[in-house]
């Protein structure tokens, strides 16, 4: 079971360079965070709602790759899915699109829901394969 694509227009500003002129390697794991949470509150799963049921979001392991620079002001679409999303533990794949179509940039991710009152992780419940499954 899948979310689907979701897609999140960006646009690369000054402020996120590194010397040689080109994206800093920790901004692609902001923005990439930044397209999951947009996703997620998409979805209706914002972080009222995580903490009302005392469920988090998080991350158990990371493999990005860089394979196109990404240059000041680079128009991006940053494309997230979920997938895996019955087990406990699922993936989180994004994709870093330039405006020409070039992919600089994917990331994916193992995650899943945790208890922020057991502090482990939670099986999936069904309000959250509700919301994030295709429809």
């Amino acid at each position: 079971m899948d979310s689907g694509w979701f897609e999140l227009r960006y646009l690369v500003t000054e402020t996120m360079l590194d010397i040689m002129g080109h994206l800093n390697h920790a901004r692609y794991l902001t923005i990439f965070e930044e397209a999951r949470w947009q996703l997620c509150f998409d979805k209706g799963f914002s972080l009222d709602v995580m903490l009302k049921d005392g469920i988090g979001f998080v991350i158990l392991d990371a493999y990005i790759r860089y394979i196109k620079e990404v240059k000041n002001r680079d128009e991006l679409t940053i494309r997230t899915r979920f997938s895996n999303l019955e087990q406990k533990i699922w993936i989180v794949d994004h994709e870093m699109i330039r405006a020409d179509g070039t992919i600089c940039a994917t990331i994916q991710l193992k995650a899943g829901l945790f208890d922020l009152k057991r502090r482990r992780l939670a099986d999936p419940q069904p309000s959250w394969l509700e919301r994030f499954s295709a429809k």
